[in-house]
Parts: structure tokens; C-alpha cells; sequence
């Protein structure tokens, strides 16, 4: 699952989401700062997220090690 680094042009607001794995990639990201319509991932810089790794124990973004993975769903609207 790759983690993307979100900047917004408009008010410089930058922030970290995933796309799960099987998800398909926003076609327009919403900035949480500014609620603009700008913002966009930065593909040079992709992290991978801990599940993909063998860390031995729960993410801090995510909850305990061994807790359901979440599924995607598409909002309309």
C-alpha cells in the first residue's frame, strides 16, 4: 500500500494518505486545510506503508498489529 504525500498549491497545506491495494487512485484530491481542489500527490516521494514490512507490531496510523484491514468504497458526490 503505497503512502502518498498530498500538497495543496493554494494554502501549502501537506499531508499523508494511502490507496489500498485493488483501489483505484482519486482522480481529485480535496485539500483538508483550504477545502480547495488542487491539492496533488507528490510521485517522486512514495513510503510504503508498515503492513508491506516486517515491523512486529501495530502502526500508529492504523491501530494494533492484527486489527482487520480496512476496504475501500467509493463516495459519489
Amino acid at each position: 500500500m503505497p503512502i502518498y504525500v498530498i500538497s495543496c498549491p493554494d494554502c501549502g497545506n501537506v499531508a499523508r494518505t494511502l490507496v489500498l491495494d485493488g483501489c483505484q487512485m482519486p482522480s481529485e484530491w480535496a485539500c483538508g486545510g483550504c477545502n480547495g481542489r488542487r491539492a496533488r500527490p507528490n510521485t517522486e516521494n512514495i513510503e510504503t506503508h508498515p503492513w508491506e514490512e516486517q515491523h512486529g507490531s501495530g502502526c500508529l496510523c492504523c491501530g494494533a498489529a492484527g486489527a482487520a484491514r480496512p476496504t475501500c468504497s467509493v463516495i459519489d458526490g
